[in-house]
């Protein structure tokens, strides 16, 4: 419906997976609690009850989640995503290359291993979630923006 109304949906899907994951950082000190928060917001997006267990990728409410946990890795994956799109005008690949890269970068930046653990298992959950665009992209049919 246009590009306005895109970046409307993107930020609540964003703080979809922000905000109850940073309440849950301010009212315990257990990272499990954290990511388990921040994951059940993934798998609400993706799975709603609401939509008979539909709903989206998970990478934007992903990302939300990835900012709360730890801001510097998420926002340079945030950026190269986003100049990726630029780029190329193809979601798909920037997002998996995204989700591949947001486990390193949590690693370098010596974020809790069990966000570490945990966000890699996030992660491959949104790429398998991107299989039919990996279909897509290998038969040469992904869509552009």
């Amino acid at each position: 419906v246009g590009p306005i109304y895109g970046v409307i949906a993107f930020t609540l899907d964003v703080l979809k997976g922000y905000l109850p994951t940073v309440l849950a950082i301010q009212i315990s000190s257990d990272p499990w609690l954290h990511v388990a928060v921040g994951m059940m917001s993934i798998l609400g997006h993706s799975a709603s009850i609401f939509l008979k267990f539909k709903g989206g990728k998970g990478a934007a409410t992903g990302l939300g989640m990835l900012l709360a946990l730890s801001w510097k890795p998420a926002l340079i994956v945030f950026v190269i995503v986003a100049l990726l799109i630029a780029i190329g005008r193809v979601v798909s690949i920037a997002t998996i290359f995204g989700c591949i890269l947001m486990p390193i970068l949590l690693f370098v930046f010596e974020a809790q291993t069990e966000y570490v653990m945990v966000v890699s298992v996030i992660c491959l959950f949104i790429i398998w979630r991107h299989r039919t665009n990996i279909k897509r992209l290998v038969e040469g049919k992904e869509n552009k923006i």
